[in-house]
């Protein structure tokens, strides 16, 4: 809405809306769905490159490495290798990165893999978003972020795969009971973030997890 303050993710410049516009007419707030103008004050339009994202100040962070179920095209003209490098898009923006295959050692067409993208320079996803991977102008195949915040890990390792299925298709209260069992004691805010899940979902699930003897309250407060 006009007056918000806002942040550049990747440039990490904070402004304030001056003026909305979406199809020509100026409005006051916009609902999500919608194509829209932002008039931006104190940013030059030169420090605004592809691939920028704009959101509520603190609302995303950027990331170098992140964690995905992806699908290799039928007609790919070669296998997948470990640690080869791709061309990533999603979004707007594309990206050079490793591809590390976290299940195996190559992966052929019509393969379904685990796998880690590790980025030359950051990028804005969050959880859910689609990607493709793309190499000498030829789609190999794409696939669905599941961790957007991803660390290095090691790889064939049967635990971390169910980590990440748990992470791609279970329930809310699975994913936040898999985070504290990996990461052990955390603060609400850093959890939510970990998970990538909005703070009030998340405190209304470890609620009711805590009634059920699933996490416990070790303190209140900001620590």
């Amino acid at each position: 809405k006009v007056g918000e303050e806002v942040e550049l993710v990747l440039t990490g410049e904070h402004s304030r809306i001056r003026g909305l516009q979406t199809h020509k007419s100026g409005v006051d707030r916009i609902l999500p769905g919608n194509r829209v103008a932002v008039n931006l004050s104190g940013v030059a339009h030169s420090k605004i490159s592809r691939g920028e994202v704009l959101t509520t100040r603190g609302g995303l962070r950027h990331t170098n490495s992140f964690d995905a179920y992806m699908k290799v095209l039928s007609d790919i003209p070669r296998e997948l290798r470990h640690n080869m490098y791709v061309t990533v898009h999603s979004g707007s923006d594309e990206v050079v990165g490793r591809l590390r295959l976290l299940d195996r050692d190559r992966a052929g067409a019509g393969d379904s893999v685990w796998a880690q993208l590790k980025l030359v320079r950051p990028m804005v996803v969050v959880k859910g978003d689609r990607f493709i991977i793309r190499s000498n102008q030829t789609t190999l195949g794409g696939g669905t972020i599941v961790e957007p915040h991803a660390e290095r890990h090691r790889r064939k390792d049967a635990q971390l795969i169910e980590r990440l299925e748990v992470m791609a298709g279970g329930s809310g209260q699975e994913m936040l009971a898999e985070a504290v069992h990996r990461l052990g004691p955390i603060n609400i805010r850093s959890l939510a973030d970990r998970v990538d899940m909005p703070l009030a979902q998340a405190e209304t699930n470890l609620q009711d997890m805590e009634i059920k003897g699933d996490v416990v309250a070790a303190g209140e407060g900001d620590d």
